[in-house]
């Protein structure tokens, strides 16, 4: 469902563009430059315009290319996955990180998470690369923290190694600000209750992004999380 989705975007998108790039051609038709300008630089102006739109075409169709696949990346397996929560850095940081706001031991060399489990996570949001999920990681970091530490602690166990991988997955799905695709993350990894595990992350994203940073005079990141059965902001801001 989620690949033909994407598939089915990928085509529309792809047409779409291309008829704006038809359009924008200084040879499709007679253009006039901006005002005052002679047709020379006009059309010099459109050709730009159109060389910018064009690469752009050509990175977005990459990009949803790669998301699209039917298959995934021949470089990026369940190995890839369990060498990130072993021994990449940045996940090896942020997993201590997580320990550390739950209030709860570091992760020890046994204590491996569900690596199947972050694979199809991170698989379904597209990052298929090593190097993706560092760069996330290093952008995101923070808020990914800050996910984290909105949700309650487990109790029957500590925190596993490569836990930033989950949350950085959860932290892409909340910035989709999609409930349809909240729910359809939880039931393609098989929850038992899509549904109340979007409403925790909805939930969780609020109090821990949103309200981040709204108390510092931004807007909320993303308004299906505040939308979604949520605390008013006014609570938030008496506890």
């Amino acid at each position: 469902m989620r690949d033909k989705r994407y598939a089915d975007f990928r085509t529309d998108y792809a047409s779409g563009l291309q008829q704006l790039l038809d359009a924008l051609r200084p040879d499709q038709g007679h253009h006039r430059g901006p005002s005052g300008s002679s047709p020379q630089v006009g059309q010099a102006h459109l050709e730009a315009k159109v060389s910018q739109l064009e690469q752009r075409f050509s990175e977005m169709q990459r990009r949803i290319a790669e998301r699209s696949s039917d298959t995934p990346s021949a470089n990026f397996t369940i190995a890839t996955v369990r060498e990130l929560a072993e021994e990449c850095p940045p996940v090896v940081r942020a997993d201590k990180e997580i320990a550390r706001v739950w209030g709860l031991p570091e992760p020890q060399i046994r204590d491996l998470g569900p690596i199947t489990k972050y694979y199809g996570a991170l698989h379904w949001l597209g990052i298929t690369s090593r190097e993706h999920v560092e760069e996330s990681l290093g952008k995101f970091g923070d808020d990914v923290l800050r996910l984290a530490a909105a949700y309650p602690p487990p109790t029957d166990r500590g925190v596993a190694r490569g836990e930033s991988l989950w949350f950085l997955a959860l932290y892409r799905v909340g910035m989709q600000d999609d409930w349809v695709g909240f729910k359809q993350f939880f039931d393609e990894l098989g929850s038992p209750d899509p549904e109340a595990d979007a409403r925790e992350l909805a939930r969780a994203y609020d109090d821990g992004v949103n309200s981040y940073y709204e108390d510092r005079g931004f807007k909320a990141l993303t308004r299906q999380c505040r939308r979604i059965g949520l605390r008013p902001t006014a609570d938030r801001q008496n506890r």
